[in-house]
């Protein structure tokens, strides 16, 4: 195999896995976890299996490859039906073997649950609980309209959930952040079903209004502040996220079609990792903030370079993918909506 092919055949495989999307579960381990210090779980920070300045990376290793294993298995999963409308995507194409697909997504789904042992309990079982809502989605649920969506909501809910379990967090009084990473992506999806379903405008304008109502809940906390302080910082980066989308759902109400839904989910998708950010300033940890936000960069760095890079064909969007919580992403970047993904 000459230098060429082994390129294409690479490219093929982070297609697959939809690579950058994965900024977008990172960003939600990593806020998980530094918000796990402001409520220790009962027990003291974890300890249990790896040192504590291990620990971190390990997480986001762990969700690193769910999410990989579940875009690997929606597409293989959806195969018949991408080789008749998406026949450019990497398995119908021929780019990457099934049965190669089917080793590989195995793989990763075994380590990351073998990694997240290393973790601890309760770790292990978020990150069991997490592979089966991945499973749920991509054989059963993805076309079940809301409870579909729903499911691809838990998705980042328990992705964030193994970051602060990670690091030794209680949910207990953190729960308002996981639930709202979850009930936007739920919107986000939600959104994403309308590629296909012939919307009107005002039906689609609807829909996409509530991707921006779900981020009222963590807004109104940002005002009211925690223990009587105000965070104004964390509506910087929730500001700027509902403004993106509002402007990309305008766009996008100019035809409602397939394309230009497609552009307004992926906008929603990159926009996690301004919401995670948003959280980490919510809670006072400007710095950590600020770092999480930055994890948008590589996310548009592999987009172009991976999606955009000449010879990849651009394909409509069908249905939503599924992994921690990833949604679809675009017909231009060769995506079924995300999950574990949204």
């Amino acid at each position: 195999m000459n230098t060429a092919n082994r390129q294409s055949t690479s490219l093929a495989y982070l297609r697959l896995i939809r690579v950058w999307n994965l900024p977008t579960a990172i960003a939600d381990v990593y806020a998980g976890f530094v918000l796990a210090s402001l409520v220790p779980a009962a027990a003291g920070p974890a300890t249990a299996g790896v040192a504590a300045a291990v620990r971190l990376p390990l997480a986001l290793v762990v969700s690193a490859l769910i999410y990989s294993a579940g875009m690997a298995w929606n597409d293989i999963l959806d195969l018949g039906r991408d080789r008749a409308l998406h026949a450019d995507r990497p398995l119908p194409s021929g780019a990457v073997r099934k049965g190669t697909a089917m080793l590989a997504a195995s793989l990763m789904m075994v380590l990351g649950l073998l990694l997240a042992g290393r973790l601890g309990t309760r770790c292990f079982m978020l990150a069991v609980v997490l592979t089966a809502l991945t499973f749920a989605y991509n054989a059963r649920l993805k076309h079940k309209g809301f409870t579909g969506c729903a499911n691809m909501g838990a998705c980042r809910f328990f992705n964030m959930w193994l970051g602060i379990a990670a690091g030794g967090g209680a949910l207990a009084g953190l729960w308002l952040f996981p639930a709202t990473l979850g009930l936007y992506v739920c919107a986000v999806t939600l959104v994403s079903l309308q590629e296909e379903a012939h919307s009107t405008r005002k039906e689609f304008l609807a829909v996409a209004s509530l991707a921006v109502a779900s981020l009222l809940p963590l807004a109104i906390f940002c005002v009211r502040g925690s223990g009587g302080f105000l965070s104004p910082a964390a509506l910087v980066p929730l500001s700027v996220l509902a403004a993106w989308i509002m402007l990309a759902a305008a766009s996008a109400a100019r035809v409602v079609d397939g394309r230009s839904i497609g552009s307004l989910v992926r906008t929603c998708l990159r926009g996690i990792i301004l919401l995670d950010s948003s959280m980490l300033m919510a809670a006072g940890k400007r710095t950590e903030g600020l770092l999480c936000l930055l994890l948008i960069v590589p996310s548009l760095m592999l987009a172009r370079s991976v999606v955009r890079r000449p010879g990849a064909q651009a394909s409509a969007i069908s249905g939503v993918g599924s992994a921690p919580g990833s949604l679809p992403d675009s017909a231009s970047e060769n995506v079924p909506p995300a999950s574990p993904s949204a």
